[in-house]
């Protein structure tokens, strides 16, 4: 194989079509985003390519047929990759909507002789502090905002942090491991739990803590499973206000009704959730690993043909 140096209009995706193949070119770029991303682009704000720097990038060619047979295997490789992860979804969206699924059988089903209490008789909720964005600082407490709860789970992206001193007053909105954070504002309703590694970690605005009360009739695990029910998710999206974003505030999620079956038969209901829960999450792990694999294979594939 020769390398070469592409024509003038290189930046616009076109080579001399005597040299190399359109789609050979494409796979050739892909396996090397990552050195034209870091090596290429420049800028702070706004990024822009090195046009010099793109045009004089070498590229292996070989002769056309060469070039056509490998292009060929490239895209049965990507196709099977693809449908690799199409079935891998499709078995995960499915273990989804199976637990979903008994998750709402439970609280919807058959409960006759389930009591039907306020959310407010089982538990305390706090509301965030109005955090100003001039209290940002480089390190501290990770802000918890309504950004960083999704369907589920915490995210920390886009990581903002603030001071809190020992003695400071707002150590009250300080969180602790195992809170449970449901948002208040926009897609309302998400639910995600607080870990270890989030901490130390502040409850900003617009994110409501939910704690048990001593006095609670009900179980932690099944407070947490119904405000990750749609019968809880539906119930507070109806109590929404405003037009172009909803707001709930934390006196409409605390008239959330929520059926209370006695203890026996709420702590026998999270056993049998939270098993499917982790066979759930277990088979999303073993896809994303599944998935992460044959993407490092097809790369290696690419590098030997490329």
């Amino acid at each position: 194989r020769r390398h070469t140096r592409c024509s003038r209009d290189w930046s616009s995706d076109v080579c001399s079509s005597d040299l190399s193949l359109t789609k050979y070119l494409y796979y050739f770029l892909t396996m090397n985003l990552d050195y034209v991303d870091t090596e290429l682009f420049h800028g702070a704000a706004l990024r822009h390519l090195s046009r010099p720097g793109f045009k004089s990038m070498l590229i292996p060619i070989a002769p056309l047929d060469e070039q056509q047979r490998i292009v060929s295997q490239l895209d049965e490789a990507f196709e099977g990759i693809a449908i690799a992860k199409a079935n891998a979804e499709k078995n995960v969206q499915n273990a989804r909507a199976l637990f979903s699924s008994h998750l709402q059988e439970i609280f919807t089903g058959d409960g006759s002789d389930f009591d039907s209490r306020k959310l407010g008789d089982l538990v305390e909720v706090q509301n965030g502090y109005a955090f100003s964005s001039k209290e940002y600082s480089d390190t501290g407490h990770f802000l918890m905002r309504i950004g960083n709860v999704q369907d589920g789970y915490i995210t920390t992206s886009d990581p903002k942090f603030v001071k809190l001193l020992p003695n400071d007053s707002l150590q009250r909105f300080s969180l602790i491991s195992g809170d449970i954070l449901v948002s208040l504002t926009g897609n309302v309703g998400r639910v995600g739990v607080v870990e270890e590694e989030h901490l130390p970690a502040a409850l900003n605005q617009r994110v409501a803590r939910i704690t048990l009360r001593k006095d609670s009739p009900a179980v932690r695990g099944w407070v947490l499973h119904f405000l990750c029910s749609n019968l809880f998710r539906n119930g507070l999206d109806g109590l929404g206000h405003g037009t172009a974003q909803k707001n709930v505030s934390t006196t409409d999620l605390v008239s959330i009704l929520i059926p209370v079956p006695d203890v026996a038969r709420q702590e026998t209901f999270v056993r049998a959730l939270d098993d499917l829960r982790n066979s759930t999450r277990s088979l999303e792990a073993r896809s994303e690993e599944h998935t992460s694999e044959l993407q490092s294979r097809l790369h290696l594939v690419c590098r030997l043909l490329l």
